[in-house]
């Protein structure tokens, strides 16, 4: 089963193994601190990021939008892919 936590919430034992899916790194967060995964090469990217949190302040809803990454999987048949030159 997969859960979400903020990276801020302490660590329970219950959590089993803990991944950070983010590009960025929280502010005020030591690595040590958090004892998880950082894993930001399959967070979306940062024109992903910066256009939905543009889109979401001008009041357009994200299932009636869709932005540049989401579009290109559509492509492929509904499957995700990993893009050329991603991660560099």
């Amino acid at each position: 089963m997969i859960r979400i936590k903020r990276p801020y919430e302490p660590a329970a034992p219950t959590d089993g193994h803990r991944f950070l899916v983010e590009r960025l790194w929280p502010r005020g967060l030591k690595k040590e601190k958090l004892a998880a995964d950082w894993v930001k090469d399959v967070a979306p990217s940062t024109g992903l990021r910066l256009w939905f949190g543009i889109a979401s302040t001008a009041g357009k809803s994200s299932s009636a939008a869709t932005g540049p990454s989401w579009t290109a999987g559509r492509a492929s048949g509904g499957r995700w892919a990993p893009r050329a030159g991603a991660g560099r």
